[in-house]
């Protein structure tokens, strides 16, 4: 007579679970990666209204990119809602740290859904401050491409030489988090108010 396996119990429990955890997924779990109709992806199957991506590199990371001065960043985009008719639009906040400078900077502009083959959205930020790109990478991640740097903070009061994107300083891999997590960026008060509800 053939004996069954000892871990034979442990293995249809562990199959099980896993059955059970996939159909217990909640339908705003939606991992459908962004598309050209919805670059902020999907949440219960409708296109959201904004998304957070963000990363902090470790020391790891910045001692082998010394020129890379950027240590933080945390990128928050919402959609407008256009009239009938009218081109979608998107509005930009980037908050970033850099090396040596406790303050957090922010970069903040329009996007519109970019031409440019295998970019989501074109982002120029305000008073020809430069231009941002964003790449999809994945259901759940960023590429944030900043070419030719962008000018941080306030135009009328010039940031610090310390807050300055360097000659390592052009694309960012971001991971999408909750949105929650971008509060401190979050320009608009009555949205951010929203979003502290689950609205």
């Amino acid at each position: 007579m053939r004996r069954s396996s000892p871990l034979m119990p442990f293995l249809a429990a562990a199959a099980l679970a896993v059955a059970a955890s996939a159909v217990a997924l909640p339908a705003s779990a939606d991992t459908s990666p962004p598309t050209p109709d919805a670059p902020l992806g999907l949440v219960d199957g409708k296109p959201a209204p904004y998304a957070c991506f963000i990363r902090r590199y470790d020391a790891d990371h910045l001692a082998d990119h010394p020129k890379q001065n950027v240590t933080q960043m945390t990128v928050f985009i919402s959609a407008d809602s256009p009239e009938a008719g009218q081109v979608p639009t998107y509005q930009m906040t980037v908050g970033v740290y850099f090396r040596g400078v406790d303050k957090r900077f922010d970069v903040s502009g329009s996007c519109f859904h970019s031409d440019d083959p295998g970019q989501l959205l074109g982002c120029g930020v305000d008073c020809d401050g430069g231009r941002i790109g964003v790449r999809q990478k994945g259901a759940d991640a960023v590429l944030v491409d900043i070419p030719n740097g962008a000018r941080v903070g306030d135009p009328e009061n010039e940031a610090p030489k310390a807050a300055r994107f360097g000659s390592d300083d052009i694309t960012f891999l971001l991971n999408r988090t909750s949105v929650r997590d971008c509060l401190a960026v979050v320009p608009d008060p009555d949205l951010k108010a929203r979003i502290r509800k689950g609205k």
